[in-house]
């Protein structure tokens, strides 16, 4: 099937995607801010901050064979423990997890915009859009989405559900209790978030900044990034490394676990935007593949899918549709142009 350089316009296909799910990328991050553009949070971390990863921390890294700063640090943090309980001197550990903290928190900051810098009715367009579907799934760890979701507390309150509700502790995920009602948004951070934390107790928590604040509360101030919060010592988010890695960070936790399990049993009319679906996505891509060739076997037709592509070219144009069309083993997904939605006006990356 030769292959075109034309894209739809979202308005043109929205209706058929209505109630449907949506997954999203960093396109949505870096439309917002150049920021996002980095390939990489570890290279930032290796170099453009006040206080880089040094020889030994890269070495760390390398030993581990992950870029994954949280299986890092927990791994650290696993190992000074074992010494402690060992009897053994833990210095070189303690120095290794201080100074790789250090450049992590000082490359989130590096790339991560205010709050202040996005003006809120952009977030409360990008709310609107998100309102349309019924579940949202997304593999950024940063603010963003969680801004956009909170842009107007009344729809925030009333139509958003994050599973993150249970009192005891305070906004904390509860497997027992993720029952919500019919006619709401439901939001999964695949990847998590660095809103996100798991606390020594156990489980994971949303961080939340107001007293008697139930739900969505805001983390005050958000941008502040503290990477403590009820006894953990960084947020819970998989950065980096192969999709085996990312899948068995996503699988030692439960919340992340859930979430996952959620998007590997969606099969309905799906959104895909600002997702490069690269190899470090096989992960998701391959539960989408599965139940395609399984609706296939028994003569049921697909449910649609849609895929946003920057226009930058027409040769940008056609060789991300034929990467999609392998990737998803797909010849009929609806390409359109990103910068036709309202979570990519003028989007920067993909």
């Amino acid at each position: 099937m030769e292959v075109d350089d034309k894209l739809s316009t979202w308005a043109r296909i929205a209706e058929q995607f209505a109630e449907g799910a949506i997954l999203v990328g960093n396109g949505a991050s870096s439309a917002l801010n150049e920021g996002f553009r980095y390939e990489s949070l570890y290279d930032v971390a290796r170099s453009r901050v006040e206080h880089p990863l040094s020889e030994l921390d890269a070495a760390v890294f390398d030993l581990l064979g992950t870029r994954d700063f949280e299986a890092i640090l927990g791994s650290l943090k696993l190992a000074r423990e074992v010494c402690r309980q060992s009897g053994h001197e833990t210095g070189t550990i303690d120095a290794r997890y201080s100074s790789i903290r250090t450049a992590l928190l000082e490359a989130v900051h590096s790339v991560h915009p205010e709050q202040a810098t996005i003006p809120n009715e952009r977030l409360t367009s990008m709310q609107d859009a998100l309102l349309r579907f019924g579940e949202v799934f997304t593999t950024n760890y940063d603010f963003i989405l969680y801004w956009a979701v909170a842009a107007d507390e009344t729809k925030m309150r009333r139509r958003f559900k994050d599973f993150f509700w249970n009192p005891k502790p305070r906004l904390a995920f509860d497997i027992t209790d993720t029952d919500t009602p019919e006619g709401k948004t439901r939001v999964y951070y695949l990847h998590g978030g660095l809103h996100l934390f798991h606390i020594p107790a156990g489980g994971t928590v949303k961080a939340s900044g107001h007293e008697g604040d139930e739900d969505w509360g805001t983390y005050a101030p958000l941008i502040s990034l503290v990477f403590d919060y009820m006894g953990a010592e960084f947020p819970l988010f998989v950065s980096e490394g192969t999709s085996d890695q990312k899948l068995a960070a996503i699988n030692a936790n439960s919340y992340l676990a859930f979430a996952f399990e959620r998007w590997s049993t969606w099969w309905g009319p799906l959104t895909i935007f600002g997702h490069s679906l690269s190899p470090g996505d096989d992960h998701l891509v391959s539960p989408l593949v599965r139940r395609a060739e399984r609706t296939l076997s028994l003569g049921e037709e697909l449910p649609p899918i849609a895929v946003s592509i920057v226009a930058r070219s027409s040769a940008h144009i056609i060789d991300r549709k034929v990467h999609y069309q392998k990737r998803l083993q797909r010849s009929d997904i609806l390409f359109f142009n990103a910068a036709s939605h309202p979570l990519g006006s003028a989007p920067k990356d993909e």
